[in-house]
């Protein structure tokens, strides 16, 4: 470890104050604490203790309305470094998310590789072993004709290969996530990464100090100059003169990372560890407040993992530090730790945007607007970033990349999860009460696509500046439409992370509350992808219609609107159009299930044509779609372009056997669920007749379409990172 040089500390004034990010308020709060000035360095750990990053000042208030309790919580929200989830037979599995969204802005690839570091730290500091990542992430476009897209696309493959680096170097498997594309992440990209690791409850760790004498070690990587002053950073706006904040960025390693959670691991399986904690982006500030350790030299100097004893557990309540025999900081540690001062910012919701009406819209090309919406980077397929990541190992993934929710084994505990990631930030920006409660509803039903029982959530809320009181109003609405949909759904938070200050000098961001959601199957037999699996198939609707055009990607691809209304979620029909299609898929009746999402039903009716092992053709016949049809699907008729490409919610694609059509139909019916017959899995193209209009489209034209726009348009650009076409 480097020792710091003696230095004189400069004064403390107004001005250092509030280069520290402390109102006077504040500083008279720490006065108060202290029963005196603090120091230069008490004022540095202050600093950062009470930034948003670490403390969540500006929105733990809003967290409360979170539901956090459920009969499978071992571990709840804000309790130890991730929340810990019962899944039967004395397993658990401790999950979380958490962003790296400043330090991505200015150096992608660290910034992406430590964030994927950080968060499998939180995970095996909990005594579980990650076994998978996840990732949402948010760039500008990487298409048209913008002079920032250069940069876009820098950002968007440095940022790729920042995780697939670090998570295939360490040996852990990236099995799914999403990627949005949108001018608000221009110069502010959204990096959310998401780890789960699986435990005993007897192996569960804690990161409280205990035992008074315990000493206190320091183990990992060296002390270095990068990372300096990292939660500041994330605790303010980007800023042109931000490239000057590079040093805040951390260096990952992440061949130190495997060692030091191999001895980690080892360490609390000897029940030699008091207590443990990841340091987070306030360094050793963050961590030595909480933790003790006693023993295991030994296991550190088998792994080559740097340890050395810095401190020892006292039971004054007080963190003493000393530099050269002086004491150099000395503060209560309760107070520092847990008495941030809290606020609740003025919320003023913005004017009502202008509502689209669909009969105002330019007549375009149904048959192109397909096809340029699965090019859309949002919609289209990303294989070219999965296939950086190592998916593969630890030989568990079920289901890969690429279908609605990834699926994994976990030999030892013979558990099958399935886990996503969702989030449409334009809906959020729309209406962000709407937007949260719909990335919920998503999330459960892709889980319930793949044969999964959602369990619990985790959640990383990106939002601009709290002191902006339309930014703020955004935030409350989010939290409050997420816990209304959680609490609806019986999917407790279990903990994640706020990151506020998402703005640039090109503006704030879309809101964007990301939902990571785990899943249990319950047998091998019930997973479910979302691809047809064989010709003469029955393809069926499960919900309605639909006409909500609002919001839509076909709007924002096919005619450059961001407009509303967003789609509504009505949960206590989302409830039971997805009950009843686990039950189909329990009772081994579907083939495939594909939820409607962006692009809507013609989107969702083309990728379950993509099998990868063999594309699929369909033969769709929507009729006049009107509400007068027995299956209730719809209540009025609409244009061609709101059936085709409207964003309703609860809607799920799924296709069955013919003999096990009518045993569909009818319990549906009987559940008086919503549904209509559209076709069946036929040919080599999709074909669409709509209101006695026909449309028809080449799969393999459209599966060109989906599969290479990204590829195509990255290796257009000579600055981007390239990977081997496979």
């Amino acid at each position: 470890m480097t020792s710091a040089t003696p230095t004189t500390d400069p004064k403390v004034t107004p001005e250092l104050v509030a280069k520290h990010g402390l109102t006077p308020d504040e500083f008279e709060r720490i006065k108060k604490i202290l029963g005196r000035e603090p120091n230069f360095t008490e004022l540095g750990i202050f600093s950062v203790m009470w930034s948003e990053h670490c403390s969540y000042k500006n929105s733990r208030r809003e967290l409360k309305k979170f539901p956090t309790t459920g009969p499978s919580i071992l571990v709840k929200a804000g309790e130890e470094n991730a929340g810990v989830v019962d899944i039967g037979d004395g397993w658990a599995i401790a999950f979380k998310m958490e962003s790296h969204n400043h330090p991505s802005a200015i150096e992608p690839f660290q910034g992406a590789a430590t964030g994927v570091g950080g968060i499998i730290r939180d995970i095996f500091t909990m005594g579980a072993r990650p076994e998978f990542c996840l990732n949402s992430l948010r760039f500008g476009p990487i298409s048209g004709d913008s002079p920032n897209v250069p940069t876009n696309r820098r950002l968007f493959t440095g940022v790729v290969s920042g995780i697939a680096h670090y998570g295939n170097c360490i040996g852990i498997p990236t099995i799914g996530g999403e990627i949005y594309f949108d001018e608000s992440f221009e110069g502010n990209p959204l990096v959310n990464v998401f780890c789960l690791g699986v435990l005993r409850h007897d192996q569960l760790a804690r990161g409280a100090a205990r035992g008074v004498g315990n000493p206190v070690f320091y183990v990992g990587a060296e002390t270095g100059r990068d990372g300096l002053a990292g939660a500041a950073f994330a605790s303010r706006e980007l800023t042109e003169q931000s490239k000057e904040d590079r040093p805040a960025v951390q260096v990952g390693d992440p061949f130190k990372e495997k060692l030091l959670l191999e001895a980690c691991l080892e360490l609390l399986a000897r029940d030699a560890v008091a207590g443990i904690q990841d340091m987070g982006a306030a360094g050793l500030t963050c961590s030595t407040c909480e933790t003790a350790s006693r023993g295991g030299n030994e296991i550190f100097d088998k792994w080559d993992v740097p340890c050395a004893e810095i401190g020892r557990v006292t039971d004054d309540g007080m963190m003493r530090v000393r530099n050269n025999g002086s004491i150099a900081a000395e503060i209560p540690a309760k107070p520092l730790a847990e008495e941030a001062p809290l606020y609740s910012r003025e919320a003023i919701a913005p004017k009502k945007a202008a509502r689209f009406d669909v009969a105002t819209l330019p007549k375009i090309d149904n048959h192109k607007a397909l096809r340029e919406l699965l090019r859309d980077p949002t919609i289209a397929s990303k294989n070219w970033v999965y296939r950086q990541y190592d998916h593969t190992v630890r030989t568990g993934t079920m289901v890969k990349p690429g279908s609605d929710a990834a699926v994994f084994f976990v030999r030892y505990a013979n558990k099958i999860l399935a886990a996503t990631s969702d989030c449409n930030s334009l809906y959020c920006a729309l209406d962000p009460r709407e937007g949260a409660k719909i990335a919920v509803a998503e999330a459960a039903r892709n889980l319930t696509c793949s044969g999964a029982k959602p369990l619990a959530v985790t959640d990383n809320l990106n939002f601009g500046n709290p002191y902006k009181p339309e930014n703020f109003w955004q935030l409350r609405e989010a939290v409050e439409g997420a816990a209304e949909a959680c609490r609806a759904l019986g999917t407790p938070i279990t903990g994640g992370n706020v990151s506020l200050y998402n703005e640039s000098p090109a503006g704030v961001v879309d809101p964007t509350p990301t939902i990571g959601m785990v899943g249990l199957i319950e047998k091998e037999e019930d997973i479910t992808t979302q691809w047809f699996k064989t010709a003469g198939d029955e393809i069926i609707l499960v919900g309605k219609i639909g006409a909500e055009l609002g919001g839509s990607r076909f709007l924002k691809v096919c005619h450059g609107k961001k407009i509303g209304p967003p789609p509504h979620v009505d949960l206590a029909h989302e409830i039971e159009i997805q009950n009843t299609v686990r039950d189909l898929i329990r009772g081994g009746i579907v083939q495939s299930a594909h939820d409607c999402s962006e692009g809507g039903l013609a989107v969702a009716l083309a990728e379950s044509c993509f099998n990868p092992k063999q594309r699929f053709g369909a033969e769709i016949d929507l009729g006049d779609c009107g509400g007068s049809r027995p299956s209730g699907a719809g209540e009025t008729p609409g244009t061609t372009e709101e059936i085709l490409f409207n964003e309703s919610q609860s809607r799920i694609v799924i296709s069955v056997a013919p003999e096990n059509l009518e045993k569909t139909m009818s319990m549906l019916g009987e559940r008086k669920i919503p549904f209509q017959q559209l076709g069946k899995v036929a040919g080599d193209q999709l074909r669409v007749e709509i209101a006695g209009e026909k449309l028809a489209w080449p799969i393999a034209d459209l599966y060109d379409d989906w599969w290479n726009s990204i590829r195509r348009l990255v290796e257009s650009d000579s600055s981007a990172e390239r990977i081997p076409s496979l």
